[in-house]
């Protein structure tokens, strides 16, 4: 295959997959709408803003580290043994800083939620653990199938993923589990997409390894950071947490996480 039909091809499987999540997820708005109403919702974008930042805080640019250096290792060393070799030391140190924040989200949440004001919300501080365990490995292993230029992999699997999602909530919904059976959707089903993830990536890090040049990459995952936490973190993360902060009704937060929500799928548009 030429690279101009492997171009049209990943092209085709983006979109493919990016429409098929999208309508999924506008079923899931409408579901979380309508079950949890307007004061349980903004109980939930409250709790929900909070592993998402976190995860935002856990990132330290490997994402674009994996973006840039994969495909340039590849070419410097077709052997792969130097992409191997960076991969397994980025997913190791995600792991590593993974559980190192969910013992500071444990250690700190019980302040977080005094200073908002929100202390009876501590009663969901291990779900949001799990929760932003599973969404920054996901994140780490969704970039690295889409730099090696598996879109149809990660197109099926996001798609699988919302779908699960989608049906794990229905399911919890009649069970009426609230807003913990709403989060634990969602991580049951993220969790099913790691391990696919994990299943088809785990051939490709076997073998010989060789240690790269690092010479370029602390400052790169720096800059990367610092871009990724200001110009994206703290606008688009910090408003609920601004909200909660000066105690605007929870209903009011349900209606903005709504619309923002809806507002992001038309975005892809």
């Amino acid at each position: 295959m030429s690279s101009f039909q492997r171009f049209i091809s990943n092209i085709s499987w983006n979109v493919f997959g990016k429409v098929c999540v999208q309508v999924l997820l506008f079923g899931i708005s409408v579901l979380l709408a309508r079950y949890l109403g307007k004061e349980r919702l903004g109980v939930y974008a409250t709790l929900l803003v909070i592993p998402t930042f976190v995860r935002l805080l856990n990132q330290f640019g490997l994402e674009t580290l994996i973006n840039k250096k994969i495909p340039e290792l590849n070419v410097l060393d077709p052997s792969g043994r130097q992409a191997r070799y960076l991969i397994q030391r980025l997913l190791a140190i995600r792991g590593a800083s993974s559980i190192l924040f969910c013992a500071f989200l444990y250690a700190c949440l019980p302040y977080y939620m005094d200073f908002m004001g929100t202390p009876h919300l501590m009663e969901y501080r291990l779900v949001l653990i799990f929760y932003f365990l599973i969404i920054s490995l996901n994140s780490l292993l969704s970039t690295l199938f889409m730099t090696r230029l598996q879109y149809k992999t990660v197109s099926m699997a996001e798609t699988g993923c919302a779908f699960l999602n989608l049906a794990f909530l229905g399911l919890f919904i009649v069970l009426d589990y609230g807003i913990y059976g709403i989060l634990y959707a969602y991580i049951i089903a993220t969790t099913i997409n790691i391990l696919i993830y994990m299943g088809l990536a785990y051939p490709g890090l076997k073998g010989a390894t060789e240690a790269p040049d690092f010479k370029e990459l602390p400052s790169l995952a720096w800059a990367s950071y610092m871009i990724t936490l200001f110009s994206f973190g703290l606008i688009t993360q910090s408003d609920v947490m601004l909200m909660n902060y000066f105690q605007v009704a929870q209903e009011k937060i349900g209606f903005y996480h709504l619309a923002t929500g809806l507002g992001g799928m038309l975005a892809f548009v």
